[in-house]
């Protein structure tokens, strides 16, 4: 079964959201697990192809996994979360994406759809909770 595997980036209450070329909607830094790659190395070689970023596996937490559908295959979704890392970061698909940038994350919430938006409100829930 194919693998997806995103990041959610947040630093100071923004979140580093890329805009996909021709979108409405904001998505977060990741991609397909190729084979022969684990989760969380694919996800190091997705945020450096897309965003220059060099992630460190130690930096990587793991607080969301969901089965979902695409066109009509199952997949399994992964969302790592890094928090309080100010990246430097350069977007390097020209050809996929408008912008990459830091989003408040309100406004970021409401830009992201499906699983990326339930792993997001997830976050946002979990860090609620810890700070209670």
């Amino acid at each position: 079964m194919k693998q997806k595997v995103k990041v959610l980036i947040e630093n100071e209450g923004q979140l580093l959201l890329l805009k996909p070329i021709g979108k409405k909607k904001l998505t977060l830094i990741g991609g397909t697990v190729d084979k022969g790659e684990s989760v969380s190395e694919s996800l190091i070689r997705e945020a450096w192809e897309e965003a220059g970023i060099q992630l460190d596996k130690s930096l990587l937490t793991t607080v969301y996994q969901q089965l979902i559908s695409i066109n009509n295959k199952w997949v399994i979704f992964n969302c790592y979360f890094v928090r309080h890392q100010p990246f430097v970061f350069e977007l390097k698909e020209h050809h996929k994406f408008e912008y990459l940038d830091w989003v408040p994350m309100e406004k970021g919430l409401k830009k992201l759809r499906g699983a990326e938006q339930q792993a997001a409100k997830a976050f946002m829930h979990e860090c609620i909770k810890k700070s209670s």
